[in-house]
């Protein structure tokens, strides 16, 4: 069974994001967050777009270290892609 966003945000209203505390005060200063996506081309780091991080490392994304997070939790028999996509996309 699926529902929108809305009936989500009736649900759930609030959000919570896990991250390494070594990213705390960045993201205070700036207060926004960034997807890892965005974060990785940041760092030039196109080789961490379409592999499954085993560990989170640190990378400088110009002159600011950031942390990302492992996907470890991440297994492809929990989706269900839209044609033609997979875990790496």
């Amino acid at each position: 069974m699926s529902f929108g966003l809305e009936k989500v945000c009736d649900l759930r209203p609030f959000a919570f994001h896990f991250t390494s505390e070594d990213n705390l005060s960045l993201i205070c200063a700036t207060r926004h967050l960034e997807s890892a996506a965005k974060l990785i081309e940041m760092a030039s780091r196109p080789d961490l777009l379409k592999v499954r991080r085993q560990q989170s490392q640190t990378i400088d994304t110009g002159g600011k270290d950031v942390r990302i997070q492992s996907q470890g939790p991440l297994h492809a028999g929990n989706f269900a892609f839209e044609d033609g996509w997979n875990l790496p996309d």
